[in-house]
């Protein structure tokens, strides 16, 4: 799929002026509202958006997953502001819980437009004497040839007129409703009526939300609109789990708690939720991982890091498999297959790669082979299912994934052999995960990459089991129990890997991707 579209119309271009908030959001922010303080993760927030926005490097696709509390939503309206004031010609729509809160935000950004500071910053940007409504508002510049308009509004609402060159979601759903699946459907659907606005030429997406469930409306988003990525994932725990270095050199060591919280708040809060049973709801607002009420099979915080580039750990590697979970009918557009890519050094199991995608037989065995030519897998484990059969049966009719000869960067035959997995008999999918996976990660033997794009979308599947997707899950079942029962020292060992494959890797795994589904072209911090 295509990158980044450009913005090409001619009325989009910056106006070159003296003052520095013309060319920094963060010199904007303190220009206008002195009184706010610009915590780090606001910093972050400035960074990822002055590319697209000032220096044309590709649409804006930015989702902020923070806790409650640490300023997205005031951020994100002196965001709004900012962009009329670059962009005076622009349509932007915001879509937030309810209509009232749809006026907050209107009045506050119309405001702020209106305020002597923004002058100073955005002279020729000012609000159409005519138009003044809190919800819907129009902007003019000082030629009064270019004419932007604002709309706000609550969900469920349908929209007519202008398309969005700016489309702007603010907490959709409220945590009395994170249960409710008529609010959840109720979100989804404002989501895509938005989405049916937006400006043929292209347009930019900012979403802010607090997490609650795996289908909440930055899942959704990332399911359903994988293909407007790539998409940039902001994932701030409201403590910090492991060290992350972000994009604009902040970094967050170990432990690190979010400005606006302290770890005794915050172990209050945590405690609060959990003598109430909504401790799921704690991991979803301030960890931003979202797992089913009643508790879950495998707790997020037992799956082990690892820093290491996985071209290293797969040199190291006793035994490397692959395995496949393939969807259920090849038709079916709402269910994805799996791959996974798992390297066994000892009494750990260090996933390698993933791919989740939703692709027709043919690209999957595509796919699946090239896997197999990248990490060169001891053995390829598929599931029998009726595609699964038939995957295997095309595989080894074309000869893919068993001679791979002809690559350019490999001079030698290598075999992988492939094995079908018999699962009828081994109970329901819920039962086969509960016999083998949250034993391997009690025990600390999961390992997944810290940097790798796709990591923390299989650590949430994994989490939220059996709620959501399930395909990684899948793949987990059916390596763990085969590698309970095969032995790592009946495998001999392997020629190392070509170079030139290494290379093609990067240090975060894997082959290059299509950018379909939330395993693909996603970044996330």
């Amino acid at each position: 799929m295509a990158r980044f579209k450009k913005c090409a119309e001619p009325e989009d271009e910056v106006a070159q002026v003296a003052h520095p908030g013309q060319t920094s959001f963060v010199a904007f922010m303190r220009h206008v509202r002195p009184d706010l303080q610009i915590t780090p993760q606001v910093e972050l927030l400035a960074h990822l958006v002055e590319g697209p926005l000032l220096r044309g490097e590709g649409w804006l696709r930015l989702v902020l997953v923070w806790p409650p509390g640490t300023g997205k939503t005031w951020a994100g309206k002196l965001l709004l502001a900012w962009v009329f004031g670059l962009f005076p010609s622009w349509h932007i729509l915001t879509l937030c819980l309810s209509v009232d809160l749809a006026k907050d935000i209107g009045a506050e950004v119309r405001n702020l437009i209106a305020t002597r500071e923004f002058a100073e910053v955005f002279p020729n940007t000012r609000i159409a004497k005519d138009s003044s409504a809190k919800q819907h508002f129009e902007i003019v510049d000082r030629s009064a040839t270019a004419r932007g308009e604002f709309n706000a509004a609550g969900r469920s609402t349908r929209f007519t007129g202008r398309r969005g060159k700016f489309l702007h979601f603010d907490d959709l759903i409220a945590e009395k409703e994170a249960d409710s699946a008529a609010a959840i459907l109720d979100a989804q659907n404002t989501i895509s009526a938005a989405y049916s606005r937006g400006h043929p030429a292209g347009y930019h997406w900012l979403i802010n939300n607090t997490r609650y469930r795996e289908d909440d409306p930055v899942g959704h988003v990332l399911d359903k609109y994988s293909h407007e990525g790539p998409w940039t994932v902001v994932h701030l725990p409201a403590i910090a789990e492991a060290e992350q270095q972000y994009p604009n050199g902040w970094v967050r060591p170990v432990g690190h708690v979010l400005p606006f919280y302290t770890r005794e708040n915050l172990d209050k809060k945590r405690l609060t939720y959990e003598k109430n049973g909504r401790l799921h709801e704690w991991f979803g607002q301030f960890c931003g991982l979202p797992r089913p009420p009643g508790g879950r099979k495998v707790n997020p915080a037992d799956i082990m890091r690892y820093a290491e580039a996985v071209s290293a750990v797969r040199a190291r590697c006793d035994r490397v498999t692959v395995i496949v979970d393939t969807a259920k009918r090849d038709q079916d557009q709402n269910d994805p297959s799996a791959i996974l890519c798992i390297g066994q050094i000892g009494e750990r199991h260090y996933v390698l790669d993933a791919l989740v995608e939703r692709l027709l037989l043919p690209f999957l065995e595509v796919a699946l082979a090239r896997f197999c030519l990248l990490w060169k897998p001891h053995k390829c484990l598929v599931e029998l299912t009726a595609n699964g059969e038939a995957l295997r049966d095309g595989l080894e009719k074309r000869g893919y994934a068993i001679d791979t000869s002809k690559s350019p960067h490999e001079r030698v035959p290598w075999r992988t052999p492939i094995e079908g997995v018999e699962v009828a008999g081994q109970g329901s999918k819920v039962l086969r995960f509960e016999a083998v996976v949250p034993g391997a990660v009690k025990r600390g033997a999961l390992w997944v990459p810290e940097s790798a794009p796709w990591a923390p979308a299989v650590i949430s599947e994994l989490a939220n089991f059996p709620k959501g997707h399930d395909d990684v899950c899948d793949c987990c079942s059916i390596y763990f129990k085969w590698a309970d029962d095969n032995e790592v020292s009946q495998y001999n060992a392997r020629p190392p890997i070509p170079a030139a494959v290494l290379a093609a890797a990067s240090p975060a795994g894997g082959i290059s991707r299509s950018g379909v589904g939330p395993f693909g072209h996603s970044k996330r911090w």
